[in-house]
């Protein structure tokens, strides 16, 4: 008895597996496949530095973020960052004006360290018009505002 006639059942299995694998090859590599880009590589094309030749994405242009951060310990720690123009300083509550037009209200602690050009300032000491970045980590179902950065344009 020949091999093919003994072990047909593998035979026929084998080339389904071959010709069902080339199928599927050939139909992933003509059709769209999900990709994953870089930021970067989301970036409209054109220049955006003062003499062209920066790409990617500019801090300044950061309107609202909420990320997923490895803490210190290893625990997964939500963390939101808004950036904004200063409208009014209430109280603890500091009013922004994000990029996108939309206004928020970022509540601050005792424990909210305020920084200006990297130096140490008090909350009374921001001012309307201000350019300020905010961060704030979830902490049960608030979030806490640990950091407000001005800086200055000059």
């Amino acid at each position: 008895m020949s091999f093919v006639k003994k072990h047909w059942f593998g035979v026929a299995l084998g080339a389904l597996v071959v010709v069902g694998g080339s199928f599927v090859a050939a139909h992933a590599m003509s059709s769209p496949a999900p990709q994953q880009i870089s930021l970067t590589q989301a970036q409209p094309s054109g220049p955006s530095g003062p003499k062209g030749g920066h790409r990617g994405v500019r801090a300044g242009r950061l309107v609202h973020g909420d990320l997923l951060v490895l803490g210190k310990a290893g625990e997964l720690r939500n963390v939101r960052v808004d950036h904004g123009v200063l409208q009014s300083v209430d109280g603890t509550t500091l009013v922004l004006k994000e990029g996108d037009g939309s206004t928020v209200d970022i509540a601050t602690t005792e424990q909210t360290k305020f920084v200006r050009d990297r130096q140490p300032v008090k909350i009374t000491d921001l001012k309307p018009g201000d350019n300020i970045w905010t961060m704030r980590v979830k902490q049960g179902d608030t979030y806490v505002t640990l950091r407000v950065r001005d800086r200055s344009s000059a």
